[in-house]
């Protein structure tokens, strides 16, 4: 699917660069991993269409074995962010367990990333004032959804509704 996506996206964008229209600009943020069997794949498919995207990853998927994707990762001049330790709703947990799923994964990734995420994305987007005061305004939530998790939307529809 990312592959489709990412086709559309270059045609589209090819089709743009006459000299009397401006360039648009979408910015691809993907949460959840990394994943052994599909991370490597968006890579592959962002580095042969010159793309960098934002990666918001849960900690109990950094690990050893996908170290190397991390790393591509930030060769490739990706963001490596947080996307907290096990994926749970911040707004219904205690506070300890929020700052503890921030700095846990946060450790990990400046392990493995080299560098300290500037951002979190919270969990099904869950957040409000007081999560948002606890993590120093940490959170990031992007405008606009290709909504990925469905499975009966075609291609075309998310390029459409990601470019409108």
């Amino acid at each position: 699917m990312m592959a489709a996506i990412m086709c559309h996206l270059t045609a589209l964008a090819q089709e743009d660069r006459s000299a009397d229209v401006e360039p648009k600009y979408v910015a691809l943020s993907l949460d959840d991993g990394p994943i052994l069997k599909y991370t490597p794949m968006m890579l592959d498919v962002l580095e042969e269409n010159g793309v960098k995207a934002s990666f918001f990853l849960i900690g109990q998927n950094i690990t050893e074995e996908t170290a190397p994707i991390i790393r591509r990762m930030v060769q490739m001049g990706c963001d490596v962010e947080n996307h907290t330790y096990s994926h749970p709703n911040l707004t219904q947990i205690p506070d300890s367990l929020i700052l503890a799923e921030v700095a846990k994964t946060d450790s990990l990734i400046e392990v493995y990333a080299g560098a300290k995420p500037e951002y979190l994305r919270p969990p099904f987007t869950a957040h409000n004032a007081h999560v948002a005061g606890l993590v120093d305004g940490k959170i990031f939530i992007s405008g606009l959804s290709c909504q990925d998790w469905r499975a009966d939307m075609p291609v075309e529809d998310r390029v459409t509704k990601t470019l409108a």
